[in-house]
Formats: structure tokens, C-alpha cells, sequence
């Protein structure tokens, strides 16, 4: 039990300070250290286990006074790549992203989704030459992530029923990561939509938030406190 909370606490530092240089960067061992309330040794350790695994990079600043260079850090863009995906009544969305959040590549395809097959067989083609073009590295992607319009048990990436798409009982995760050897996973694409809204959100202070969605279909996410506390699925349009 020992060492399992030993572990827990060194994964939970790593990523405290990992958090720390995403959203502070550039930044000191110092302010690290000191920002955390980490002994300098301990900081100094996180930081090098970090660059070793190639998360951060090593930056030289000037100093305005005397004295060396300081060393700060930053993330290293290219550590980490997900792919984001809409899919839609008759279009997909395929979107690129690397570890800073920055849209790497996007394109939208005119494509009529009614056979969800033939749509996990096209979406598999073109993440397969998006990666190929972009000359990625596999190991580097963390996954993709497939947003669609309906009911969808996100533990599986199960679509229960799709209005608009007219898909039922399709296990979308398992049969997309069995072409593209990825981890997949699938949600409402409302749902998807108002976490990363409320995720973006400038004012920290605000709690809640409701999204709506007009495009094959109508529908409402509601956020509470950073959770969701209501979808109403969308339903196609009259």
C-alpha cells in the first residue's frame, strides 16, 4: 500500500509540474520550485525526468542585470498529437492538434453518413494519410477523440442511437481503433463542444454555463461547476 501511494504522489508531482510549465511557460527551476512548494531538489528531479521524456524543452533567457543566462522551460509541442473528429448528418470534421493545443492541420469533408461503416472505413483513410503528410511518429499520438450528434455511452464510445446519422448499437470506439490502432473515444459532440468552451473560458470565477447547438439538429449542453449536469441529445431538424 506504501508503495502504491509513493507512486501515486510521484505521478501527481510529475503532472503538477508538467500543468505548471503548460500553462506558466517559460519558467525557472526557482519559480517551479517555489510555485509548487517543492524542495528545489525535488523540482530539479521532476524537471529532468520531464526532459528526458521529451515533454518540456530548455530555453536560455538573458538576464536584463549581470550574471548568466538563466535556464527556463517550455513544453515541447511536438511531444504529444491528438486527433479531434465531428462527425456530422453529411460532413466530417477532421482536426489535428499538438501537445500546446495549436490546430496542426484541419479539413472538412462533404460525406453522407448514413452507413457507419463506410464512415469509420474514410475516417480511418484519412487520419492514416494526415499522419503520413505530417510525418508522425505513432507512439506520439495520444489518440482521437470523435465527437457525433445522439446518445453515446462515452465508457465505451457506444453509440446507443443517432437521430440524425440513423446509427443504433454501434460500437464506434472499438471498431475505428481496430482499423487505425489508436485509442478512441466517443461522446456527445455537444457535450465535447461545452467542456472545451468551458475549459477555454477566460473568467475562472464562472461556474456554469449552457451551450446551444444549431446545425442537422438542435440540442443543449448544460455545465455546472465544470461537470456536465444535462444534455438534451439533438434531434434533426424538421
Amino acid at each position: 500500500m506504501k508503495i502504491k501511494n509513493q507512486d501515486f504522489l510521484k505521478k501527481e508531482n510529475h503532472n503538477l509540474v508538467l500543468s505548471l510549465i503548460l500553462n506558466e511557460k517559460p519558467i525557472s527551476r526557482a519559480d517551479i520550485a517555489k510555485q509548487t512548494e517543492m524542495s528545489p531538489t525535488s523540482a530539479s528531479r521532476i524537471v529532468a525526468s520531464l526532459l528526458e521524456m521529451d515533454l518540456i524543452k530548455e530555453i536560455n533567457i538573458a538576464n536584463t542585470g549581470v550574471g548568466r543566462k538563466a535556464n527556463y522551460f517550455i513544453p515541447n509541442e511536438n511531444a504529444v498529437f491528438s486527433f479531434g473528429i465531428e462527425i456530422d448528418k453529411e460532413l466530417i470534421r477532421i482536426g489535428l492538434m499538438n501537445f500546446i493545443g495549436e490546430l496542426v492541420s484541419q479539413k472538412t469533408y462533404i460525406h453522407k453518413n448514413g452507413d457507419p461503416m463506410k464512415t469509420i472505413n474514410f475516417i480511418a483513410e484519412e487520419i492514416t494519410q494526415i499522419i503520413n503528410v505530417n510525418s508522425l511518429d505513432k507512439s506520439r499520438i495520444a489518440g482521437i477523440c470523435v465527437g457525433l450528434p445522439g446518445v453515446i455511452s462515452h465508457d465505451l464510445g457506444y453509440v446507443e442511437l443517432s437521430a440524425q446519422l440513423e446509427w443504433k448499437n454501434i460500437n464506434l470506439s472499438t471498431l475505428l481503433q481496430e482499423k487505425i490502432n489508436l485509442p478512441v473515444y466517443a461522446d456527445n459532440e455537444l457535450k465535447l463542444k461545452a467542456l472545451s468552451e468551458y475549459d477555454k473560458m477566460a473568467d475562472s470565477t464562472i461556474e456554469s454555463m449552457v451551450m446551444l447547438g444549431f446545425g442537422s439538429g438542435v440540442g443543449s449542453a448544460l455545465i455546472n461547476k465544470g461537470e456536465i449536469f444535462a444534455v438534451r441529445p439533438t434531434s434533426p431538424e424538421k
